[in-house]
């Protein structure tokens, strides 16, 4: 009886861990499943744009170092490329990730990442939504290129490599475009601008940040476009 008893309450102690272990499976079939379904709409998002799509690792992410967030962390990690030339530019799209600390404090950060590359040399340059510490910032002297409008000083904290060739590229225009958009994250580059964000980007969002940059690359003010054209890129 006595042994019997041992047996039951091993048997009592070890149903959370067999619960628990459930739960874990559960948890990586529903993942598997869900990952299995968004690489589905992907590919389709890709096909009806005319566009390819190749989901194991693509590790081209190389070649955007300097730009956010590719220069922190490590085992880093690209998939889910989508790249081809759609209304006229070459788009290249895909997830990101890196790691970040160790043991327990070890954490896996994922992005989603637009990017257009186009024949037009920008200077680098940022223009993010304007932050509460960055408005602290910019009372001690920090760097943050401000401009006439002073909605879109207060929406958007801008800096770049160049004052003077952003200040030709963001004009009144420019302003009243961004002014009319979601706040997002824009970097600026020789033959790039791109989007990144924490977070993966469904293929409507990757749609969505598509047609916020086509509009950005129109309403570019013609003497820029004249001043930086490279002849490469856009198709």
């Amino acid at each position: 009886m006595e042994f019997t008893g041992i047996l039951a309450a091993r048997s009592h102690s070890l149903w959370p861990v067999f619960i628990f272990g459930l739960i874990v499976v559960a948890a990586m079939i529903a993942g598997a499943i869900a990952e299995r379904r968004r690489r589905s709409e992907l590919e389709a998002f890709a096909r009806r744009l005319g566009l390819s799509f190749t989901p194991r690792a693509w590790g081209g992410e190389g070649q955007f170092a300097g730009y956010t967030p590719f220069d922190v962390g490590r085992s880093r990690r690209s998939s889910n490329l989508i790249e081809g030339t759609h209304d006229g530019v070459r788009w290249t799209a895909f997830d990101y990730r890196y790691s970040t600390g160790s043991g327990k404090n070890r954490r896996t950060h994922h992005w989603g990442v637009v990017v257009a590359r186009v024949g037009l040399s920008f200077p680098r340059a940022i223009i993010r939504p304007e932050g509460f510490l960055d408005s602290i910032a910019s009372l001690a002297g920090f760097d943050d290129i401000n401009f006439e409008s002073e909605a879109f000083s207060r929406r958007y904290h801008v800096s770049a490599s160049d004052r003077r060739r952003i200040y030709d590229l963001i004009d009144a225009r420019m302003m009243e475009y961004l002014l009319s958009l979601p706040a997002a994250h824009w970097q600026l580059g020789p033959g790039v601008v791109m989007h990144a964000r924490n977070g993966r980007f469904s293929p409507q969002e990757i749609e969505q940040r598509m047609g916020m940059i086509k509009g950005f690359l129109s309403r570019i003010p013609d003497h820029v476009r004249a001043d930086t054209a490279t002849g490469a890129g856009e198709a």
